[in-house]
């Protein structure tokens, strides 16, 4: 068990260039709960190919819906042992996508009503004639039914990318009941883009699909968004912009509890970080990479971007490089856990946790909960079902789904974070 974090710099927020919490020296979780913490494979008969993300659909606990960046979705029976015979394939848009390296079939949202409307959304991506990212709407008829209609593609919008990487994808629904949508930077060279609020590279967009869009327009832009009527580029700044100044926001989550917005960005040389998102806010990219200079100083001007609330550095004996966001456990099954925040890195299959309090708006360090040499896995992404579970989806070659566990002590009642 490991403890560490760069902490930000007094003179940075004593400059006034600092605008984000500053990690404190609380620990996420005492000793003897941390030990304990670990993740169990769940659905052992069970491998899935490159699977990127787990949900549920909301109000129906009974089934577990898995999408692999090749292009399928499966829906996985919430049983204690489900064999291969209990999957199904919910949807399999693999025909239509271009898959491989950071592309592919890459988000998954359903409807709040789902099991009223049938509505879901997915990200993916494809070369129509150059690679494009696609926000599309599908309905199920018998939403209880694992048969959507495949012919139902609605396509919402699309982004035109620079290059095969930093192609982000997820979407989800938040507690306002607005689609919330991250997208790279464009990868490649193209830096600047998440500082050009004229595109929609490196932000992160809200937008409403639950309205009636005007005649010719796919979607609703909420009068509340931070840059309604002008924002950083004047009048050509893109409405549906939420926050921007991210360079591959991989794995986001809202804590339904406090509603805090939680994103991971993956780094490019120096630091993974972990971001509270808040409305308008620039967090940085490519200025600075976690709150490190990533310009040449004479052109390192942070002032006025939102620094991570925790961050982490590479290389390192572990191979840590590449931050996969996760949730805050919200279960009853573990009290202890309560309140904390769960996330990875992918490349070396640890599994961190820190506590935020958004009323102080202080973190505590990241804890290191399973080291490197324990792990086994490629966590490229994780999920959360309706109780509040978390689980972590392992990438590599046994593309096993793994819960959050721990034989929890008693005595840890004081350490609950609500």
């Amino acid at each position: 068990m490991q403890s560490y974090i760069r902490p930000i710099l007094a003179a940075a927020a004593a400059a006034g260039l600092l605008t984000a919490p500053v990690a404190g020296n609380a620990e996420a979780l005492p000793p003897d709960v941390a030990d304990a913490v670990e993740l169990e494979r769940v659905f052992p008969q069970l491998d899935f190919n490159q699977a990127l993300y787990l949900t549920q659909a909301p109000s129906d606990p009974s089934r577990f819906f898995i999408v692999t960046q090749q292009g399928q979705i499966y829906v996985v029976p919430n049983e204690e042992d489900p064999e291969p015979g209990d999957v199904e394939v919910f949807l399999d848009v693999s025909d239509q996508i271009v898959s491989g390296g950071e592309r592919g079939l890459l988000g998954l949202a359903f409807d709040p009503d789902y099991l009223d409307n049938g509505e879901f959304y997915i990200n993916y991506t494809d070369e129509r004639p150059g690679l494009t990212s696609f926000l599309s709407r599908y309905t199920n008829a018998d939403p209880a039914s694992n048969s959507p209609d495949p012919n139902s593609e609605e396509i919402l919008l699309e982004i035109a990318q620079p290059a095969g990487n930093h192609n982000s994808g997820w979407i989800a629904f938040g507690p306002d009941n607005m689609l919330y949508y991250a997208m790279g930077d464009g990868g490649g060279s193209g830096w600047d883009n998440a500082q050009d609020t004229t595109n929609l590279l490196g932000t992160i967009m809200r937008i409403d699909v639950r309205s009636e869009p005007e005649q010719g327009d796919t979607y609703v832009i909420p009068p509340d968004n931070p840059f309604v009527g002008g924002g950083p580029d004047g009048q050509d700044t893109r409405e549906e912009i939420y926050a921007y100044g991210l360079r591959n926001p991989w794995r986001n989550s809202f804590d339904f509890e406090t509603d805090v917005f939680y994103a991971a960005d993956v780094g490019q040389s120096t630091v993974e970080e972990v971001n509270v998102i808040i409305p308008g806010g620039n967090y940085g990219w490519p200025i600075v990479e976690g709150t490190v200079c990533f310009q040449p100083p004479e052109d390192c001007d942070p002032s006025g971007t939102i620094f991570p609330i925790a961050e982490y550095f590479f290389p390192s004996p572990q191979d840590r490089r590449a931050v996969t966001g996760g949730y805050v456990y919200r279960s009853a099954r573990l009290p202890q856990l309560q309140g904390v925040y769960f996330f990875g890195d992918y490349m070396s299959g640890e599994l961190f946790a820190l506590h935020y309090d958004p009323d102080t708006e202080e973190a505590t360090d990241i804890l290191t909960l399973i080291e490197a040499e324990d792990s086994p896995l490629r966590i490229s992404s994780f999920g959360q079902d309706l109780d509040g579970e978390i689980y972590a989806i392992d990438y590599g070659s046994s593309g096993g789904i793994y819960r959050l566990n721990a034989d929890l002590p008693t005595s840890a009642d004081a350490w609950l974070y609500y």
